[in-house]
């Protein structure tokens, strides 16, 4: 809740509150920006805006999801429409700021977990010696 409008809530409720916790309620983090749209996309513009991070080409992606490039197309047109962009590097770009792309998962494999970390998780682990 903007500002404004809940200190004028609680001027009309009589302000029970002690001041510190007014300001613990302003200093909260908003769950949906104060200006602006929200953007809400279908769940199938969500799993191609996350392929669209894994994948080079919408040709790739739409060999994956198993759909026509054509199909493809048109979702990804839809996703460039509500971010309000005309590319894909733009597109990923204002997910990724809004957080609409979800977070990398970690490589399972041996080689993706060395990349991983620290110059010490690198290192061959060897047997304590008495």
């Amino acid at each position: 809740m903007p500002r404004e409008a809940c200190d004028r809530l609680l001027d009309l409720i009589g302000n029970p509150l002690a001041p510190s916790v007014v300001e613990r309620i302003h200093e909260h983090r908003q769950p949906y920006p104060a200006r602006g749209r929200l953007i809400t996309l279908t769940p199938r513009e969500k799993v191609v805006l996350g392929a669209m991070v894994e994948h080079e080409t919408l040709a790739d992606i739409a060999e994956e999801l198993v759909l026509s490039l054509n199909t493809i197309k048109k979702q990804a047109h839809a996703v460039y429409a509500k971010l309000g962009v005309h590319d894909r590097r733009s597109a990923l770009l204002v997910a990724n700021r809004l957080g609409l792309l979800p977070d990398p998962a970690p490589d399972p494999s041996p080689a993706g977990r060395a990349e991983e970390g620290s110059r010490a998780s690198r290192l061959p682990i060897l047997p304590r010696t008495a």
